[in-house]
């Protein structure tokens, strides 16, 4: 009903909205065009809508200003807002942070909510047109206007650069994926993110009006034009691949719908649907129904779409309805068809089988899917479709066969293996009209079996087949008709499973019986009542317990000596065979155990013997041994038990069995081993010593490693060392120090003398195992290299006065080893760190230089000679100002993980990546070099990655001429792609607030290659507020609010079969102070305190009062280190320390605190996994007199997280004071006096009453003791106990009465009625018997009891408040019923 300038918004329901110049705002069906509800306001809708939280609607209309909040549902207005925003040439648009942004002569942004964030007073300078965009880091916000295009700060509003492109800009900017700036004026132009430089124009002439759209996969740029055309334009290079005209000016851009399509709106009233790319569908113009009899279902699938130049393969599965496959009513569940180029059409024939049975139509499905693509993958769209096939029925006169002859079961292989054959002969009647059988069904019991194909005629049955039990066979025959009947049951014999001993344990056993033995076999039944006997050597023996259907327990007869067999006999399976010599009864001794079963080769330690027959005294045993050793000394205990004293062992190291001989037995049988252990050196480090200049070692350390080194330090007899040339050579000199690390190393300092140059030869003895020596190639000693180091080269030849520079020295002299330079200088400056490649090689990273830019030669200086490096022509470095440096960074590389077989190409970004292609000498990803590298620009490489052999993770590195080795801060990945699943590998921010609603970055590997592989993202159980895919290792969305702790934060793929492998993501409670010392701080000092808490980030900043006191560093071990508060009293950290931090992570590999000299370790890349913010944290904090604004008193202390935003304050634990500020103490001034008995001083002029004691206030000067002490909890503010109040908490609450001294709750009121009407009772009895008694007599003996309980009752009503005991009390209650006092 109106002209569209604006371009539609669709929905994830599909829904597409729409406005017009006629003042109305319409949502429209995707599937059908159809209107679902339209807004109509007072001004014309320009603009296009954005859709916010729950699907709401934001769209602005132009003379009004109003910005609208309209409800997806109805259109029902949520809210409208008049922003003084005129949406004659711009829509609004929500960002990754989730604020709205728009503009149009003003510039404003909002919350979701309505609540105004800024509004930009510079856009009325330039009028800016179109939508705005924003940056993907959510931090830039771009607009156009005019010929100028400008950025942003997305959170302020304040322009910080901008551009002339040459032409109008009325429309809006996209982002490719490299973050570039697609925008379009007269012609549509690529600027760089950062400069606004241009990467290309694409030159139409027509593009002023309208915006950009990219595909799904961001290779291609849609734009409409003026002309009516709509161009598709290449990301990468700008070039215009192919354009479609359409019926008016196009001032509006095109939509992607979720299918790849595009919607685009037009100045001729029309809304126009394009495919832009190749789909694939069935021909649903054609009619799917064939009679069975006509051999096969033809089914065409087509292609659609602009372009038809692709090549690929698609599936059509074939799913069954009520028609049935597998040869019955057709045939095959799967096919594949291919495409050519230009090729539009592909036929699939689906076989029919033509049966006998008339039948009502049956269908089947098919359906497209798993396309393959080849050529031109790009413009290929994976569309799923589906058609129903129907088959009318077209019976032929055949049957199915007749019923068969009954199978034959065969039996003979059953008892040893559990399995049955059952066979049948070549049926007679096999056929029936002239169809062959196809397949024979086997049943069992009536459940079918196995089918076979003809001509095959047996089976074997598998089983699981029980003992004792019948089982029925039946066969039928299947032609291409269906099955048969069945034949006629045959009845198998009972089946049975005959118990086997297959083992026992121990073999040998005493003639006399009664050893407990083990049998391990099968078929040993399903419980002690399946065991009807075990015989040994015939005879029946105790079953002691059935442990399994493979194991029994039993206890031996008494035999003769000799073998002996063993058979089980069962309940079911009868009796077994007899299992020959399974057990050998003797009366020679056996050795069963030996306790140790190791010793030193030289040590007599004292060895227990466990087994049976060894001797019937001290005299009848003649001899026992050890690995052949004999023993020195032997203690017999009784038959089981004989204890040795091991021998030594002359041969060292060896083993063997423990052989017992008896005068009346003689030699047991080798049943038990034993070892001699001896010390051996295998490896000594370092093998490699320089002899220094002087001729005498200095406290230099070897390490020895080997086996049996002795048990501990007091077994370590000596170590010596022996040269083999030289003075002294074969004189065995002791190391000055030995220290026994374990049995498997032990480390020597050499001695200052007689060692010399050569082979050298390490000994070692323990007292238990005996010596062991080195061989001489272990340890040699070289020479000393006098030579004087030369340094030639340095690169690069400057560096920032922060240090961190990677300094390659090249030159001669540097050593033949990696302890051959003590030290390097740049400029006077010592190396934080030294690596040594080779005698020409060296690399340092510079020191800090905090006194200042300066100029110095490179000295490298020589462990051996302690001589320098000449400086007079050595290369000059120069420490330069860090502002004046561009530092080498890796600032980000995509993707962040390949596959092993290499050939990934990865893209690196930072600054100063090399001044030209030649300055870059290496990439490395996971310390493989790069199969190829490309110099793109001083801020950008690619780098194609090699294949390895197995997954890998390691750093990224890339060296420079000019720059040395750069480190990227987060790791690179290789992985299996044929067993990883999604996986993430980190998430940044790392952790969040519980309320969610913040944007977080998740790393990881195989994501996916298009955004419509990833569902969605979960955070434990919870989806994710909303999920954008950038590239197979990096999804951005928005966190869910979740309770505190750490939960899986996982990518779902599209594929819900798939895995997914999920990082962690900490959810951050509130934080929580717990206690803070000290307490007190002088007013004059101020001082350091310790703040201790709970939910703390690893940085967390602190303010007292007004005053914010910086990011301190949380430890989470009870050692807080002091912040830097003092010097920053003002604000937080300063720049330059926060440029220090995270130039320190992404520039300096680790250094080794542990080697005496500084030295690199291996490149380091990880980011380590956060301290768990749970544990309790601590930090260190300097207060200043400043920061308490000279004020005494309580001071407000806050903890702020800085990461998550949760915030802590509290008042109660800083107190700054000049009076008597030392606990135990309290006054004024400096008049002070110790702290009275029940009250507690903290400092000050402050007295806390302890529990049994309350005060007024902390400053009243004194305590009172409490009476009952009970009722006073003490602590700062005089807390009454549950029940008391008021001063001295001496008045009982209310629903408390005082009663023995104490203020006890009230009875229930149940309790008082009964009470009242047991005292009516009482008094209702006495007034009776006044009435009834005649004798007065005996009524004035009862007015006496009567008034002497009521003098008891007055008694105990006197003395409440006395300590009484309770069943005292107890009778005093009961006697208040006389005195009618309750």
């Amino acid at each position: 009903g109106g002209s569209i300038t604006a371009s539609p918004s669709i929905a994830a329901d599909g829904t597409v909205y729409v406005g017009s110049l006629n003042s109305q705002f319409h949502a429209v069906n995707g599937g059908d065009g159809s209107l679902r509800w339209s807004h109509t306001a007072a001004g014309e809708f320009r603009g296009e809508a954005a859709i916010g939280i729950n699907g709401i609607v934001f769209v602005g209309s132009a003379n009004d200003k109003t910005l609208w909040a309209l409800h997806p549902d109805d259109g029902s207005v949520v809210f409208s807002l008049v922003t003084g925003l005129t949406f004659t040439f711009g829509g609004v648009v929500i960002g990754g942070d989730g604020f709205i942004y728009a503009g149009n002569w003003l510039q404003r942004s909002f919350t979701q909510f309505g609540v105004e964030r800024w509004v930009s007073t510079q856009s009325m300078l330039w009028d800016p047109r179109g939508t705005p965009c924003l940056s993907r880091d959510h931090r830039s916000m771009f607009h156009g206007g005019h010929a100028t295009f400008r950025r942003f700060e997305s959170h302020t509003g304040v322009n910080t650069n901008s551009v002339v492109i040459g032409s109008l800009i009325w429309g809006s900017a996209v982002l490719d994926t490299s973050g570039n700036v697609l925008i379009g004026g007269e012609d549509v132009h690529s600027l760089n993110p950062t400069t606004l430089a241009t990467n290309w124009v694409a030159s139409t002439g027509t593009m002023r009006e309208s915006s950009g759209t990219l595909s799904e996969d961001m290779s291609i740029l849609y734009y409409g034009g003026r002309d009516g055309k709509v161009y598709a334009i290449d990301v990468a290079t700008g070039s215009i691949l192919w354009s479609v005209t359409t019926g008016g000016q196009i001032q509006s851009a095109a939509t992607i719908a979720p299918d790849g399509s595009l919607y685009v709106t037009s100045f001729d009233n029309n809304l126009y649907h394009i495919v832009p790319y190749s789909i694939i569908y069935f021909d649903t113009a054609s009619v799917y129904t064939f009679a069975e009899n006509t051999g096969s279902a033809a089914v065409t699938v087509t292609r659609g779409g602009i372009d038809t130049s692709a090549t690929f393969s698609i599936d059509v599965a074939i799913t069954a309805g009520t028609a049935t496959g597998g040869g019955v009513d057709y045939s095959g569940t799967l096919f594949t068809v291919s495409f050519g180029a230009g090729s539009t059409t592909q036929v699939v024939n689906v076989p029919l089988v033509w049966d006998s049975v008339a039948e009502p139509s049956e269908t089947f499905t098919v359906t497209l899917g798993n396309l393959v693509p080849g050529v031109g993958v790009s413009y290929i769209a994976e569309i799923q479709n589906s058609t129903l096939i129907t088959i009318t029925d077209s019976p032929q006169p055949f049957t199915v066969p007749l019923a068969p002859p009954a199978p034959a079961v065969s039996l003979s292989s059953f008892p040893t293996t559990g399995t049955l054959m059952i066979s049948w002969p070549v049926p007679l009647n096999a056929t029936s009209g002239n169809l062959p059988v196809t397949v024979y069904s086997v049943y069992r019991g009536g459940v079918l079996l196995a089918t076979v194909p003809a001509p095959t005629l047996s089976i074997v049955d598998p089983g699981p087949l029980l003992e004792n039990t019948a089982y029925t066979y039946t066969l039928s025959l299947n032609n291409s008709l269906g099955a048969g009947p069945e034949s006629a049951g045959t009845i198998a014999t009972t089946t049975y499973r005959v118990p086997v001993v297959v083992s026992a344990n121990p073999v040998a056993v005493p003639t006399a019986g009664g050893t407990t033995v083990t049998l391990s076999g099968s078929f040993f039944g399903t419980g002690r009542g399946s065991i009807s006997a075990v015989f040994i050597d015939g005879v029946n023996s105790t079953v002691l317990s059935w442990d399994s259907p493979t194991q029994l327990t039993v206890a031996t007869p008494a035999r003769p000596a000799g073998p002996a067999a063993v058979s089980v006999t069962t309940v079911l399976g009868g009796a077994g065979p007899a299992t020959a010599s399974a057990v050998v009864f003797t009366d020679a001794p056996n050795v069963t155990a030996v306790v140790p079963e190791t010793c030193g080769a030289v040590e007599s330690a004292k060895i227990g013997i466990v087994g049976f027959g060894l001797g019937s005294s001290q005299a009848d045993v003649a001899a026992a041994s050890l690995a052949g050793v004999p023993c020195s000394t032997m203690q017999w205990v009784n038959a089981s038990y004989l204890v040795c004293t091991a021998g030594k062992s002359t041969g060292g190291a060896t083993a063997g069995p423990v052989v017992v001989t008896t005068a009346s037995g003689g030699p047991s049988p080798q049943q038990a081993g034993f070892a001699y252990t001896a010390p051996s050196i295998t490896l000594i480090q370092p093998a490699t010593l320089v002899l220094p200049v002087s001729g005498s070692f200095t406290a230099t350390v070897i390490t020895i490693q080997g086996a049996s080194l002795g048990r501990h330090d007091a077994d370590l007899a000596h170590v010596n060392v022996t040269a083999t040339v030289g003075p002294g050579a074969g004189t065995a000199i002791p190391c000055t120090a030995r220290v026994w690390v374990n049995d498997t190393m032990v480390t020597c300092t050499l001695p200052a003398s007689g060692v010399n140059v050569g082979a050298t030869i390490v000994a070692l003895a323990s007292r238990s195992g005996g010596i062991a020596a080195s061989t001489p190639a272990m340890l040699t000693i070289i020479a000393p290299d006098v030579r004087v180091p030369n340094v030639t080269s340095i690169t690069p030849s400057a560096g920032p006065v922060t240090g961190g520079t990677f300094v390659t020295i090249g030159g001669a002299g540097f050593g033949l080893t990696s302890l051959a330079v003590t030290a390097v200088t740049t400029a006077n400056v010592p190396c934080v760190g030294v690596l040594w490649n080779s005698d020409t090689q060296i690399t340092c990273v510079t020191s800090a230089r905090p006194a200042g830019p300066t100029t110095g030669p490179v000295v490298v200086t020589s462990i051996t000679t302690g001589v320098s490096s000449p400086t007079a022509t050595a290369p000059l470095f120069t420490y330069v100002p860090a502002s004046t440096v561009s530092i080498p960074r890796i600032d980000s590389f995509s993707p962040e993980a390949a596959p092993i077989t290499g050939g990934t190409v990865v893209t690196i970004r930072g600054a100063n990546l090399g001044t030209s292609a030649a300055d870059v000498l290496a990439v490395t990803t996971a310390s493989a070099a790069c199969t190829k590298f490309t110099y793109t620009s001083v801020q950008q490489l690619e780098c194609t990655v090699a294949p390895v052999p197995a997954p890998l993770d390691g750093p990224l590195t890339v060296t420079t001429g000019t720059g040395g080795v750069i480190v990227a801060a987060r790791r690179f990945t290789y992985y299996d792609p044929a067993v990883i699943a999604p996986t993430v590998t980190a998430a940044e921010p790392p952790r969040g607030s519980l309320e969610g609603g913040y944007p977080v970055t998740l790393h990881g590997i195989t994501f996916g290659d298009r955004p419509s592989h990833v569902s969605s993202v979960a955070f434990g159980t919870t989806q994710s507020i909303r999920t954008t895919y950038v590239s197979s290792g990096v999804i951005e969305c928005v966190a869910p609010a979740h309770p505190a702790g750490i939960v899986p934060v996982s990518v779902v793929p599209a594929d819900a079969s798939k895995p997914s492998t999920p990082g962690e993501f900490w959810y951050l409670g509130r934080p929580t102070i717990s206690a803070v010392a000290p307490t007190v701080l002088t007013l004059a000092e101020g001082g350091v305190i310790t703040i201790h808490g709970l939910h703390w980030d690893e940085e967390v900043e602190v303010t007292v009062e007004s005053h914010v006191l910086g990011l301190h560093n949380v430890s989470r071990t009870g050692q807080p280190v002091l912040g830097d508060s003092s010097s920053n009293s003002n604000s937080t950290t300063t720049t330059t320390t926060t440029t220090t931090r995270e130039m320190a992570v992404s520039r300096l590999p680790s250094i080794s605190i542990e080697d005496p000299l500084p030295r690199l370790s291996a490149l380091q890349g990880a980011v380590a996994r956060p301290a768990d913010p749970t544990r309790p944290g601590a930090i260190a904090v300097r207060i200043l007199k400043s920061h308490l604004k000279n004020e005494g008193g309580y001071h407000t202390l806050t903890v702020r997280n800085p990461v998550t935003g949760g915030t802590i304050a509290s008042g109660e634990y800083l107190f700054a004071t000049d009076d008597c500020p030392k606990p135990g103490q309290f006054g004024t001034g400096k008049t002070c006096k110790d702290c009275p008995k029940g009250g507690l001083c903290p400092g000050g002029n402050r007295i806390w009453p302890s529990e049994g004691f309350w005060n007024p206030g902390e400053d009243a000067g004194y305590v009172v003791a409490c009476d009952p002490p009970g009722a006073c909890l003490g602590t700062k503010d005089a807390i009454c106990a549950t029940g008391y109040e008021g001063d001295l908490c001496g008045k009982c609450s209310d629903d408390f009465y005082r009663g023995n001294g104490a203020c006890n709750a009230c009875p229930a009121s149940t309790s008082v009625i009964l009470f009242v009407a047991g005292d009516c009772i009482v008094w209702i009895s006495f007034a009776l018997a006044a009435v009834f008694i005649r004798e007065r007599g005996i009524l004035s003996y009862c007015v006496m009891v009567v008034r002497s309980l009521q003098m008891l009752a007055g008694l105990g009503k006197a003395a409440e408040g006395d300590a009484m005991p309770g069943w005292v009390i107890a009778i005093y209650e009961v006697l208040h019923i006389f005195s009618g006092d309750y």
